[in-house]
Order: C-alpha cells, then structure tokens, then sequence
C-alpha cells in the first residue's frame, strides 16, 4: 500500500484573529489570499483534482483504492472539508459563491455524491455508508 502526502499552498491566509474552519469573520477582520489545498492519500488508484480561483480552503483525504473526488470552487472563503474510504466511492463538487462550506465524509464502497452550491453562505454536511448516492443542489443564499 503506497502513502502520499500532497500540501499545495499558493499563498497564505493571514487573520487578525485566531478562527477555526467555518468562522465567519466581518471583511475587515480578516486578509485572505490564494488558495489552500492540502490531500492525503494512503491505497492505490485514488484521484483528487482541485480548481481553486478566489481565496478559497480544501482539506481531504482518501484511503482505500478507486476513490476520485473532482472539486471546482471560484468564489472567495469557500471551504471543504471531505474524506473517503472504501472502494470506488466517488465524489463532484462545485461551489461558485463565497463563504460556500462542505463537510462529507464516505465509508464503504460505491458511495457517490455531486453538490453544486451557487449563492454565498452556504452549508452542507453529509455522511454516507455503503452504496449510496446523494445529488444536492442549492442555488440562493440565505
């Protein structure tokens, strides 16, 4: 069984004030730029693509073999926080907005999942275990 680690850091977030992941932080609390991107992988066949265009964060990880994860965020302050184990689980996210937030996590084998977030202040939060499939689609903000 391989082991990868891959850290992609464009440029750093500075913040005036020590905040966790999902805070939200008034305009002038905070400077945000580039992106995050930090990908661990431990099984074999596993593929993450990352596109990243604002100041956004993505956090993940994958053990088990055949798991794929294709992500696009493009507003600024989008987070994701996922991670997949198993076999052939797969996973397809857009977020276009800002402040977008997405925490998923699949066990099992088989679990597919495609979210598309527009609006801004968004959040979805989704487990699923064996042999599922979940389409979630939101488009406005609160």
């Amino acid at each position: 069984m391989s082991s990868h680690r891959v850290l992609c850091v464009t440029c750093l977030v500075l913040m005036s004030a020590s905040v966790s992941w999902g805070a939200d932080l008034a305009p002038n609390d905070e400077l945000v730029v580039g992106n995050i991107a930090q990908i661990d992988q431990a099984g074999s066949k596993n593929y993450i693509s990352v596109s990243q265009t604002g100041a956004n964060q993505m956090q993940g990880g994958q053990t088990g073999t055949g798991n794929s994860v294709v992500l696009n965020q493009q507003g600024i302050k989008n987070q994701v926080v996922l991670s997949q184990s198993g076999r052939g689980n797969q996973m397809n996210l857009t977020q276009q907005g800002n402040r977008d937030v997405a925490q998923l996590t699949q066990s099992g084998n088989k679990n597919q999942i495609q979210l598309t977030q527009t609006g801004s202040g968004l959040y979805v939060g989704v487990t699923q275990q064996g042999n599922q499939k979940l389409v979630i689609s939101q488009t406005n903000a609160r």
